[in-house]
């Protein structure tokens, strides 16, 4: 959708660029964001951040800064989720940007670029089964994390949720660790939330059923890697 009344434009594309009707329950989108001012306003500085509480919010920089949201004005590329990142803007121009989610339920919600306005999100449930990483359900040996069950059942039968104590020592396999259907007993995955360390942040691929870990710039690990911390998994069964 093009810039309106609010000034503000979105789209929701897959992490290849491609623009998608809406984004999927458990896998990665992109939100392609573009805000501006009002026709006739006096050019200003423009500050924003996504306000997006449903949605998981992924942090990295392997994801690429493509654009379909219509502006109808000249665009100011902005990069990847730029919260807190002030342009100057004229009337005649737009700031554009991109931030890569994951939605952990199909629903109707409502997304908050705050300082430019509000849209609406509408994410539609899957409809294929998750994988395993081989066929097998076990994760291959010496590339998964060890999971120990700290609480369960926080969502009731349905969505049922399992708290995880997230453990690894040893050498980071690019593409991230196991987390196979058998380690995360939870059903359909349809949300990971694994708490950030001083040293690493993380997220789940939910798709390819793995946690990858990032250091504080954004890059992902590679090496020895050793990190203790807790994860919330929530599945489905209805």
């Amino acid at each position: 959708m093009s810039l309106d009344v609010q000034n503000l434009g979105y789209a929701f594309l897959d992490t290849a660029g491609n623009l998608i009707d809406a984004p999927t329950a458990g896998e990665s989108c992109l939100i392609d964001l573009a805000w501006g001012l009002e026709k006739g306003a006096q050019a200003k500085a423009v500050t924003v951040t996504l306000d997006l509480p449903e949605a998981e919010l992924l942090p990295g920089n392997d994801f690429p800064v493509l654009h379909q949201v219509l502006t109808g004005r000249r665009a100011v590329e902005m990069g990847r989720a730029p919260d807190g990142k002030a342009v100057y803007l004229t009337d005649a121009e737009a700031a554009v940007g991109v931030w890569r989610a994951r939605f952990p339920f199909a629903g109707e919600f409502d997304g908050e670029l705050v300082g430019a306005g509000l849209f609406p999100v509408t994410v539609v449930a899957r409809t294929t089964p998750f994988p395993d990483d081989d066929g097998t359900g076990e994760p291959r040996a010496g590339n998964a994390p060890a999971l120990t069950q700290v609480g369960q059942d926080i969502f009731g039968p349905n969505f049922p949720a399992v708290v995880y104590e997230v453990a690894f020592s040893g050498t980071y396999p690019a593409g991230g660790l196991d987390l196979t259907p058998a380690m995360v007993t939870v059903g359909n995955l349809q949300f990971a939330d694994v708490a950030d360390t001083s040293a690493f942040r993380f997220a789940v691929d939910i798709p390819n059923r793995k946690l990858q870990v990032f250091v504080p710039g954004g890059a992902e690990a590679s090496g020895a890697v050793s990190f203790t911390t807790r994860g919330l998994f929530i599945g489905r069964v209805c």
